[in-house]
């Protein structure tokens, strides 16, 4: 790690090829990646702040402070990570660096670390201080929210420290790379084998922490929100292993970069760990709102959408169950009402039904023509006995008992955001 600087042994040096500054192996993918995971969190950011602003996902709090904190930092940490792969060698072997280019690369490094360092905290912050706005005012569970936030922000500071006195002077963190003038005053550096592993640990547990804490008060309390949307949540907060995992490979890289001497070609992995990261916790923490935009805007036309869909596939199934037989029966069924059994008197008529067998095309054509005068023009015409019984069929299903989606009354996907009582108003 740069700053844990150790002379690399004659034997090493003499087993490296020989250097190629002109044309050597890169991997030049670095700057597209890291803009293309800044974009994706931008968006959300965007997203977020625009259903706030809209008060159609609750309101501004100080969660979405630090969530903008955190995105503006990353923005920095994305720089960096550019800066070095353009243009100080962290795309290539260390053997092809160009010795000029140590000093500067060291230093971009240490200033990642502090950007990266600032940029999770802020964003597990917003998360946490979200799940505050969740819970309310249930004891322990604000307890273990503020539990949490407080060893963020030890955690936080404690490594800022660190960083800040991994060598005394701190220039010699970088300027010990100095080959081509060697760095001649006296310094001392931590060593990267501890701090390195030891901070990657500490970030990973409370990754975990914030994905397990949300998971657990959604099982233990009682939440005023549908089943569905409890679902959603979870799956929402459950992407959260994503970072840890990403968080786990970065912590692998900050112990390899420290047991190998090609630091150049490990950094260049460690910085993409550390990018995804860095940018996949912001859009988890932005997730519940991209949620919410898409129910507000989208839900409408799926649901018309699905439900159009499903009255086609049990319209063909009744088809296939029902084959046409010339002594079909039919019965002429007006939207909303539902078949009787022969035999049985509607409650809305003391006449029995009647039942009739279609035997003759005439009978086919009065029933046709009757059916047409209720519908639109876009009806297929009716032209035999079976096509009037998918007619009938379908009409059935079309105006079938649907179970209600509301709850006291309110319908629960189309409400008014102002009269929701869920966790939209508190993302």
């Amino acid at each position: 790690m740069p700053g844990n600087f150790h002379s690399i042994p004659e034997s090493v040096l003499q087993s490296w090829p020989k250097p190629n500054y002109i044309d050597p192996v890169r991997r030049g993918w670095l700057p597209v990646f890291s803009c293309t995971w800044l974009g994706a969190s931008t968006i959300l950011i965007a997203v977020r702040f625009y259903m706030r602003a809209r008060k159609e996902a609750g309101v501004f709090g100080l969660d979405d402070l630090l969530i903008f904190i955190g995105w503006f930092v990353s923005v920095g940490f994305t720089t960096t990570a550019v800066i070095d792969a353009k243009w100080y060698g962290i795309d290539v072997h260390t053997w092809d660096v160009r010795l000029d280019m140590y000093v500067d690369a060291a230093l971009v490094g240490w200033i990642a670390q502090v950007l990266f360092l600032t940029s999770t905290c802020a964003t597990k912050c917003s998360v946490l201080l979200f799940y505050r706005r969740l819970v309310k005012d249930i004891g322990r569970w604000i307890y273990a929210i503020w539990a949490a936030l407080t060893f963020t922000g030890i955690y936080y500071v404690g490594i800022l420290i660190a960083y800040c006195l991994a060598c005394q002077p701190l220039e010699a963190y970088w300027k010990s790379y100095n080959l081509i003038h060697p760095y001649t005053h006296p310094y001392k550096c931590i060593d990267g084998n501890v701090l390195s592993p030891f901070v990657g640990t500490l970030s990973v547990i409370s990754d975990i922490y914030a994905v397990i804490l949300p998971m657990v008060v959604l099982r233990d309390y009682q939440l005023d929100v549908p089943r569905r949307q409890k679902i959603g949540l979870r799956i929402i907060f459950a992407l959260g292993l994503l970072v840890a995992g990403a968080g786990i490979a970065r912590t692998y890289y900050l112990w390899k970069i420290n047991h190998t001497y090609d630091t150049s070609w490990t950094g260049f992995d460690l910085f993409a760990w550390s990018l995804v990261e860095c940018q996949l916790a912001i859009i988890c923490a932005c997730a519940p709102s991209l949620r919410a935009l898409l129910r507000r805007y989208f839900s409408g036309p799926f649901n018309r959408t699905w439900r159009s869909s499903s009255r086609q596939r049990r319209s063909q199934h009744l088809s296939k169950s029902n084959p046409h037989s010339s002594g079909a029966r039919c019965s002429s069924i007006p939207p909303g009402f539902t078949m009787l059994e022969p035999g049985v008197k509607s409650n809305f008529s003391k006449e029995p039904i009647v039942e009739e067998t279609v035997e003759d095309s005439s009978v086919v054509d009065n029933m046709a023509e009757s059916a047409r005068s209720h519908s639109s023009d876009t009806m297929p015409r009716i032209k035999t006995a079976h096509d009037y019984e998918n007619f009938a069929m379908e009409q059935l299903s079309r105006h079938a008992y649907k179970p209600s989606t509301t709850t006291n009354g309110t319908n629960l996907d189309f409400a008014d955001p102002r009269q929701r009582h869920d966790v939209d108003n508190a993302v």
